[in-house]
């Protein structure tokens, strides 16, 4: 019935974007690689120490952004406002946080921009693994299952 066909669209559009962002994230550790390679190598020897966490760091910011934008566009159903929203609610709330010294504190745990910064840079704790899980429920699983939501509902009274 019309569920199922929803939930295959749905289906659908999260693996694209899950393969647009490993794609993006393919190519950004190229461009990277390349570069690191050609570069003048650094004293210490330590070009490559933290490669590997970069490289996951760069995959798992790609699939953040990627998948948060697919739930902003399950949730609103309209690309020019998902791209809006995913957007501007991020970069704002991130503004926010870093401008008001009360809010400093939990930055990293709801603006993704913070944890996109501590994932690129290769070394990361168990808060910042803990940030970026949050980040990842709020923006990725809550906005996906909310837009998810959304569109059953929808569906389930014609209003397409």
């Amino acid at each position: 019935g019309l569920g199922m066909s929803l939930d295959a669209i749905i289906a659908a559009e999260l693996l694209a974007s899950v393969i647009s962002a490993v794609t993006g994230a393919a190519y950004g550790v190229l461009i990277s690689f390349v570069a690191t390679s050609a570069a003048v190598p650094p004293a210490d020897g330590g070009r490559w120490d933290a490669m590997g966490m970069i490289i996951l760091g760069s995959v798992l910011v790609q699939l953040i952004a990627q998948l948060s934008g697919a739930g902003w566009g399950l949730l609103l159903r309209s690309s020019a406002l998902a791209i809006v929203a995913d957007v501007v609610l991020p970069l704002g709330l991130w503004i926010i946080t870093g401008a008001i010294p009360a809010l400093q504190g939990v930055q990293a745990w709801l603006a993704p921009f913070a944890s996109v910064r501590n994932l690129l840079s290769g070394h990361m704790d168990a808060e910042r693994w803990a940030q970026v899980g949050v980040i990842a429920l709020v923006w990725v699983v809550a906005l996906n299952a909310t837009g998810i939501l959304r569109l059953r509902r929808l569906s389930e009274s014609g209003g397409g």
